[in-house]
């Protein structure tokens, strides 16, 4: 509920910066509004989730994303997080093939300097909507994912880790490890 809230409190000083600073009115929302560039990103996103057939983790993720009470399991978390890296990369690469696209369209159609500088707003507003969605959505839902962990799962030690700590506990008592091994009759020799 948090994250909403400043995500309307980010966007409603936005707008009120852009129509302070633009025209001086409402209008000025106008330009940042072209559909078919919000469309393309939502076309290639809603089609990046089926193809790769995530969407059960992708359903999961935002449960997870929006009720601090639902967890996912490791598995799903690490799919999950798999996932939302995968769409920033999407939304990365769809930015800049529009910005391609948008200039070569623009390019070819310019009769004058006049009309360059709203070939250059069209061209300009794919970078502001894959900014505002990696800012926004993908990179926040990222850093929650990997933050929030089941605190009733239970956490496997690795063998290195194991090792290392004993290694940590010899250093600071000025115990050698191999003592520690002779004392319990562990030997690391082939016989």
């Amino acid at each position: 509920m948090r994250y909403i809230v400043g995500f309307i409190m980010f966007f409603a000083a936005l707008m009120w910066f852009i129509m302070w600073v633009g025209i001086g009115s409402w209008r000025a929302i106008l330009f940042f509004i072209d559909l078919p560039t919000a469309l393309m990103f939502i076309i290639l996103i809603v089609a990046t989730i089926i193809i790769s057939g995530e969407v059960g983790t992708f359903i999961k993720a935002k449960n997870a994303l929006l009720s601090k009470k639902y967890y996912l399991s490791p598995i799903d978390r690490e799919k999950a997080i798999n996932l939302y890296q995968m769409l920033s990369k999407v939304i990365v690469a769809t930015t800049i093939l529009q910005v391609i696209a948008g200039a070569m369209i623009a390019l070819g159609q310019i009769d004058s300097l006049q009309m360059l500088g709203p070939m250059l707003a069209v061209i300009l507003i794919s970078v502001f909507y894959g900014m505002l969605l990696l800012i926004l959505f993908i990179y926040p839902s990222l850093l929650i994912l990997k933050k929030r962990i089941n605190p009733e799962e239970k956490r496997v030690i690795s063998e290195k880790e194991v090792i290392n700590k004993l290694l940590e506990l010899c250093y600071k008592q000025n115990i050698s490890p191999e003592e520690i091994l002779e004392a319990e009759g562990i030997s690391f020799h082939q016989q």
